[in-house]
């Protein structure tokens, strides 16, 4: 399966989308985004929510750049993978996808972690849904060639492909992809409630919108545009949290930290109890005349432990400042952080120019190859 096109299904299934059934609620359209209209099918119980606007993401020199080193550097008579998935899906990603927003759902212990969210798009659904089904045929049959090939495959290894199961769901189609295999008769309840936890799902739930993530997941976004279920706004943690982020920005996420995760951490890393108040952290990124701006902040409602928390990564950045990578000035680049502590939290605040990244990228990329002249 070609790069870009596994890349392009990845935008679909991996970055979690999400849903809208009455039609035009979140119509495709250039930005500004309506994040806080989309935050409104988020369901309620999450760990963390993120949003990113595409548009103006592409507006960056430095991602367009690198989006257009990708296309030239193919230089077959084929296409690109690039322009093979504008040609079989119609969408083109730095003009059609508008925006994402997503969550992380379910429980806060590892590995029991689901994902959802939504992403607002121009396509066309027979011919985006005709292409994952061709994507998946060829990756069939791909599989039969390789262990057709393979001399010491056992004869009666269980083979494991993936299909599309379709299920309706409150007026819904959900399409899942699923993994056949041969199962014992007897198989536990509980094992198979975990393997439809871990399916990847999704639905077209109109003309704007795809939702994607794990099965239960999609299944709670519906439940919460039903009104089935409240909102993330209706989370009194992430109300609150919510507020002190700005949901203008290009990109913006916000996580609650539970008091067990925090309590793990230290006593995995003890030096770690300097954040033994923390409660939540946000972090958002945004573009304004030709700067990238991060704003980080960590919650917590001890001014004392924000105090020290502020002065020991004071402390970190002189020190890194000190260090010089290749002809890299870190002081120059540190000194554009402010680090400051609040009652209610502490805040991380930088702005670079929007040519850094490119600058940092050349550099070492000419030390690179400083390096294997001297090798040869």
């Amino acid at each position: 399966m070609k790069k870009f096109a596994m890349i392009g299904i990845a935008v679909i299934f991996a970055l979690c989308s999400f849903t809208s059934c009455e039609e035009g609620l979140f119509v495709s359209k250039a930005p500004p985004a309506d994040a806080e209209n989309a935050l409104k099918l988020i369901p309620k119980d999450v760990m963390a929510v993120f949003f990113i606007d595409i548009h103006r993401v592409m507006t960056i020199e430095f991602i367009n750049k690198l989006i257009k080193e990708k296309e030239s550097a193919e230089t077959s008579d084929e296409l690109t993978d690039f322009q093979e998935f504008k040609a079989k899906t119609g969408i083109d990603p730095e003009k059609d996808i508008n925006f994402i927003v997503g969550a992380i759902t379910g429980e806060a212990e590892k590995g029991k972690e689901e994902g959802v969210g939504i992403i607002n798009l121009t396509y066309n659904k027979d011919l985006l849904l005709s292409m994952i089904k061709e994507e998946m045929a060829k990756e069939r049959e791909e599989e039969h060639e390789k262990e057709a090939e393979e001399e010491h495959a056992e004869e009666e290894e269980e083979e494991e492909e993936k299909e599309l199961i379709e299920e309706e769901y409150n007026g819904f189609t959900i399409y899942t992809v699923k993994e056949e295999e041969e199962e014992e008769e007897e198989e536990e309840e509980e094992e198979e409630e975990e393997e439809e936890e871990e399916e990847e799902s999704f639905a077209f739930l109109d003309k704007s919108n795809i939702a994607v993530g794990n099965k239960n997941a999609v299944k709670s976004v519906i439940d919460t545009l039903a009104k089935k279920k409240e909102s993330v706004l209706k989370n009194e943690g992430f109300s609150a949290l919510l507020t002190k982020i700005n949901k203008e920005a290009m990109f913006w996420g916000a996580a609650l930290i539970p008091a067990e995760a925090i309590k793990e951490a230290i006593a995995a890393k003890p030096e770690l109890v300097i954040l033994e108040t923390v409660n939540a952290a946000s972090i958002s990124l945004d573009y304004k005349n030709t700067n990238i701006i991060a704003d980080i902040k960590i919650m917590s409602s001890d001014p004392t432990k924000n105090q020290e928390l502020a002065d020991n990564l004071n402390g970190y950045k002189d020190m890194a400042a000190l260090i010089q990578i290749q002809d890299l000035n870190m002081a120059e680049i540190l000194d554009r952080i402010e680090i400051t502590s609040f009652p209610d939290h502490v805040n991380i605040y930088a702005s670079f120019p929007e040519d850094l990244p490119q600058t940092i990228i050349d550099k070492l990329k000419m030390e690179k190859k400083k390096e294997e002249k001297k090798d040869i």
